[in-house]
């Protein structure tokens, strides 16, 4: 069963696929050529390039699962750009949480202030993410069409 769903699976969502590996590649790749040169714009693009790759990992995997859980052949969906953007509000709100773990007494605990205070625009984006995708996964499901494997999956139309 796990090659049927494998290749079905996969084969539906290759663009996403290769957004999600592109996205890891250029985040892995940013600190390595960030440090080649000591060039300002090379620097800053490179800088630029980690952020972009670290928040088009998360929001490729969430419209990725979006896609899987409401079963939608196409690129994305409303409900799985909504995932998408609530997995990265709870990897920004993960890495702050962190961040403010680890700098708890060397600083005073600004960070740690910041990432949990109310008005931060982290608090504010996953408030509005985690509001929007408990409003998309509340409402009805879509039908899915009948497939010819049984279980979860939907293995092929």
């Amino acid at each position: 069963m796990f090659p049927v769903v494998y290749g079905n699976l996969f084969s539906r969502h290759y663009l996403l696929m290769f957004a999600i590996l592109g996205s890891l590649i250029l985040r892995g790749l940013a600190p390595e050529m960030y440090e080649q040169r000591h060039d300002r714009q090379w620097q800053r693009y490179w800088g630029w390039a980690f952020v972009g790759g670290s928040l088009a990992a998360p929001f490729t995997l969430g419209v990725f699962v979006g896609n899987w859980l409401f079963g939608v052949d196409g690129l994305a969906s409303a409900a799985s750009v909504t995932i998408g953007l609530a997995v990265v509000a709870l990897t920004v709100v993960d890495g702050a949480a962190f961040l403010g773990l680890k700098t708890r007494g060397t600083s005073g605990g600004r960070p740690a202030s910041t990432a949990t205070s109310h008005r931060s625009p982290i608090s504010c984006s996953q408030s509005a993410a985690s509001h929007s995708a408990a409003r998309c996964l509340t409402s009805p499901l879509p039908r899915r069409r009948r497939s010819r494997c049984s279980g979860a999956l939907s293995c092929s139309p």
